[in-house]
């Protein structure tokens, strides 16, 4: 959440808007944030979530994004944005309000391991 809300106000542009907001989705949420910056630009939207890629920034190795998806991904959600050259982008994420059976039946797995060790 803090690597979008950062990316927002970097990107928006002063007298601008940034907002977030949630609502629940079926078993789980819906969060996203927007702003009224430039918007993700079309050469590097389908890539956008990959390590190392930036854009407009000075400074920064490109890995937020990647990091923050693959966060929600491990968590069970999913993470996309919705953008529009030189109108704002919104980055969305949608997350399980129950642990997924795999995440759980892993988690079970490890503590009967580590009882037998």
């Amino acid at each position: 959440m803090f690597n979008l809300l950062a990316n927002a106000v970097r990107f928006t542009p002063d007298g601008g808007r940034v907002a977030l907001g949630a609502r629940p989705n079926g078993n789980g949420i819906e969060i996203w944030v927007s702003d009224d910056g430039p918007g993700i630009a079309l050469e590097i939207r389908e890539h956008l979530f990959q390590p190392f890629v930036s854009s407009g920034k000075r400074n920064g190795l490109g890995l937020g994004l990647a990091l923050s998806r693959q966060t929600i991904l491990d968590h069970g959600g999913d993470m996309w944005v919705e953008s529009q050259p030189g109108h704002g982008a919104r980055f969305m994420f949608r997350l399980p309000l129950r642990k997924p059976a795999m995440a759980a039946a892993r988690e079970v797995a490890s503590s009967v391991e580590q009882v037998h060790r």
